[in-house]
Order: C-alpha cells, then structure tokens, then sequence
C-alpha cells in the first residue's frame, strides 16, 4: 500500500518576506564588512605619506555604463510588479524578459571593467617605486586596496549573476499564468533583492569616485 504525499499547505503570512529580510540583512553585512575593509586600506594609506596617493584608483567608464543597465534593469522589474497589480500581467511579462537582458549585459559589461582594473593594479603595483626593506609594506598596501576593489565589484556582480536564476524563475511562472492581480510574492521578493543590488552598486561606486 502506497502512502499518500501530505497535502500541501500554505505558508503563514509574512514567511517570504522574513525569509527575504534575513537574507538581505546577510548580504549586508558581507558587503558591509568589504566596504569596511576597503575603507581602513585606502584612509590608513591616505595618512601615511610613503602609502598610495589619494584618488589613485581610475574608475572604468564602463562601471558608469553598467551603473545605467543596472538601475534599468530594476526599473523594468519593479514596473513589472508595478503592471500584476492592476492585472496587466502581459506587460509583466515583457518587462521582466527586458530586465533579464539587461542584467545579463550588466555582468557582460563588469568583465571587462574588472580586466581595467586589474591592468591599472599591475602598473601601479610595478612603478611604485623600488622594493625594499623599508617600502615593502606599501606595495603590499597596493595589492590590498585593489584587491578589496575587485573583491567588492566581482562580488556583487556575482550576486546580480545569481539573480538571474530567480529572475527566469518568476519569467517562467509569469508566461505560464501564475501570477495575478492578488498573487504576486515571488515577483515582490524580487524587486527587494533588485532594489537592494541597485543601493550596494551606487554605494560602492560613489565611495570609489570620492575617496578612491
């Protein structure tokens, strides 16, 4: 005799967007703790007259073109929330599969940015002046304050690489029909996670441009 699976049953109230906030409390003190890092490198340089000129960072114009791509994509996903509410759900679908499009050109476009950087540490790292004994210690300092750089840039365009999958999730469901003017959660848990990218992105890149 073959036992029956247990009925399904719906989650309390507010269970997706606690587990939501939890983890977008996470994430915050990821990026909080590498923001912090990066912060003590580059003031503990700055104060230190043998440590790295300030503003010594070029900041890549494609981080200000894929800052662009970014906000969009999060504008076409909260108008897509923005269109299930009043049942425009055909709308919701367009929008959503822009966004997906848009955030894949993100990351495309963070590639190659991060390959500037990378080129801008091994010039910086190679001519700043000559290693020894006594200047070892700066030098490292350039290979810590780019590092924290990179590490906070790839790490967030790995976070907008992984909300691709939920994004063609809520794509998917969107076309099948599962989505109504009154049934809309997942696409709402979206737009947080979104929104949430988009305030981390424009926070790290205005730190780059005034004490980078």
């Amino acid at each position: 005799m073959m036992l029956e699976s247990p009925h399904k049953r719906d989650l309390p109230a507010g269970t997706h967007a606690l587990g939501m906030g939890l983890f977008l409390a996470t994430l915050t003190m990821l990026f909080g703790a590498g923001l912090l890092a990066y912060l003590f490198i580059r003031l503990r340089a700055a104060s230190d007259p043998a440590g790295l000129p300030m503003h010594s960072i070029t900041v890549p114009w494609l981080l200000f073109l894929s800052t662009a791509l970014m906000l969009a994509a999060s504008a076409c996903i909260h108008r897509a929330l923005t269109a299930a509410r009043i049942g425009r759900l055909h709308v919701t679908r367009s929008l959503l599969a822009v966004a997906a499009g848009l955030a894949v050109l993100f990351v495309a476009v963070q590639i190659p940015a991060l390959w500037a950087l990378w080129r801008e540490h091994h010039a910086a790292s190679q001519g700043f002046g000559v290693e020894t004994e006594t200047q070892i210690v700066p030098k490292q300092g350039i290979h810590a304050f780019y590092g924290a750089v990179v590490f906070l840039i790839a790490t967030h365009a790995a976070h907008v690489f992984g909300g691709l999958i939920p994004l063609g999730v809520v794509l998917v469901k969107a076309r099948q029909g599962c989505y109504t003017q009154a049934a809309h959660v997942p696409l709402r848990m979206l737009v947080w996670y979104w929104h949430f990218l988009d305030i981390v992105w424009v926070t790290l890149l205005l730190v780059f441009l005034v004490i980078g």
